[in-house]
């Protein structure tokens, strides 16, 4: 795994944290109102999600700690010691057994409602199918199942929002809501390809995102480093 796409992994961390108080009522359809405070009807699911996040929270903070540390080159690369490797790799060791778990789970329950397991085992379930990067054909059928169930307020539209994006980068094309950044020729990190650009801050702000220049500095001041919220180019242009 390139340090470009490490940096790339790392963006659900902040995203989550910047922006779970971010929900409009325009993310949740006034129409469809979900019990989230009843007990959780597979407390089993929940348990495990919470622990494979919590996990997987764990190597990718200790990773942003080992970016700080490390010279980077120019265009974004960094230079990462033999004493830090073990701590990179531990991130796609978390990633392999979430993907398995992730793929076991919907073949037996499907993609997990709030009322199956909370919110925040909900959101759990997200954050390691953000993260399932190897496995972009399960990215995209969580994609699928999420659908609805943001319709149904079962499952957060910012998280569909970032996972979008995930997909549509890994599959090449510009994202729609500029959740995912990536580093110009110059070491700047910029979100990446993004559609309809004059309008991406009301596109974010129905789905639960904040302002595009308040998401660029979250990345600033997680990482570090020269932030932009300038998009990069895209392909035609």
């Amino acid at each position: 795994m390139s340090m470009t796409n490490a940096v790339l992994l790392l963006t659900a961390i902040i995203a989550v944290g910047g922006c779970q108080q971010a929900e409009t009522t325009e993310a949740t359809p006034a129409a469809a109102q979900a019990n989230t405070t009843a007990e959780p009807t597979h407390p089993e699911l929940r348990a495990a999600l919470l622990d494979l996040r919590e996990r997987d929270q764990a190597a990718r903070g200790a990773m942003v700690e080992v970016l700080q540390r490390s010279p980077q080159r120019q265009g974004g690369q960094f230079e990462i010691s033999d004493e830090d490797k073990p701590i990179m790799a531990a991130v796609g060791e978390i990633d392999a057994e979430s993907t398995a778990y992730l793929q076991e789970m919907i073949a037996k329950h499907g993609w997990p409602t709030f009322d199956m397991v909370g919110e925040d085992g909900a959101s759990a379930a997200w954050i390691l199918a953000q993260h399932a990067d190897m496995a972009p054909e399960l990215q995209a059928h969580v994609l699928e199942l999420m659908e609805p169930l943001v319709e149904q307020a079962q499952a957060h539209g910012r998280e569909f929002a970032m996972l979008t994006d995930r997909v549509r980068n890994g599959r090449g094309e510009p994202q729609v809501f500029g959740t995912q950044f990536t580093y110009d020729e110059r070491g700047v990190q910029r979100p990446g390809p993004t559609i309809d650009w004059d309008t991406i801050d009301e596109r974010r702000a129905k789905v639960g995102l904040p302002p595009i220049a308040e998401y660029a500095e979250l990345i600033r001041t997680t990482y570090g480093g020269d932030v932009s919220p300038e998009p990069m180019p895209l392909p035609d242009e």
